[in-house]
């Protein structure tokens, strides 16, 4: 009897013995929970609530600024005016670069013609000055010949001559050797070449005075800007800056 009660006693031991496992690891698992729990609810230090106080927060709107698709219309209607602005101002400066560059050219061409100019001025110029020495020339070889004829022979000739040239010549003779030259001459001719000789005389005479007049005489006043403007008006002005908006 004692022999069948011993593993009675034992199988009954081990089952308390888990009974009482059980409810100890419940236990703990419980005392777990609970310190989990105080910690979670455990108040917030005062440096970490001054730490969380002075942290950056993002400004308001930053998600929308971010995000396109989150603007308004009256924000994506700024944004469109202000990129055709940007626009109209780009193609305003483009155009003010190519007016300057053509202003320039046309300056450059300008003044490389004026400058043609004035060598061909001056090459016809020296051109004129030579066929003058040599017409001078020629008529003074033929007023010593005329001067070394015989006044009678000399007029015969000069009754022939074109009336500008005799009166070339006779405005190059000596009056001692011209005198008995027209007084030889045909009265009529002689009439006429002293009318002529006289009225060339005059003109000579009034063409000094008058380069005289102007040389004493002060200069010019400049040109007024009224009279000017038709000039500059020939260049149309630039176009105006785009308006703002």
């Amino acid at each position: 009897m004692k022999f069948r009660l011993l593993p009675a006693a034992i199988l009954v031991a081990t089952t308390l013995l888990g009974v009482k496992l059980t409810g100890l690891w419940h236990g703990v698992e419980d005392i777990m929970s609970t310190t989990a729990i105080a910690e979670t609810a455990q108040p917030q230090s005062p440096i970490a609530a001054a730490v969380e106080q002075v942290k950056p927060t993002a400004p308001r709107g930053a998600e929308s600024t971010d995000d396109p698709t989150l603007m308004s219309q009256s924000e994506i209607d700024l944004l469109q005016r202000l990129a055709a602005r940007r626009a109209e101002m780009d193609n305003w400066n483009q155009d003010l670069d190519l007016r300057e560059k053509l202003l320039k050219a046309t300056e450059q061409r300008l003044d490389k013609k004026l400058a043609d100019l004035r060598g061909l001025q001056d090459s016809i110029k020296v051109l004129l000055k030579q066929h003058e020495d040599e017409q001078e020339a020629k008529l003074k070889s033929v007023v010593k010949i005329y001067e070394t004829m015989k006044a009678k022979d000399a007029a015969n000739v000069f009754e022939k001559l074109d009336m500008n040239i005799l009166l070339d010549v006779v405005e190059r003779m000596k009056e001692s050797k011209i005198a008995p030259i027209i007084a030889a001459m045909d009265p009529q001719k002689a009439k006429a070449v002293t009318e002529e000789l006289a009225g060339r005389r005059k003109i000579a005479a009034e063409t000094v005075a008058q380069t005289a007049s102007a040389v004493a005489a002060p200069p010019a006043a400049a040109p007024t800007q009224a009279a000017a403007q038709p000039v500059a008006g020939m260049i149309p002005p630039a176009g105006n800056p785009p308006a703002g908006r």
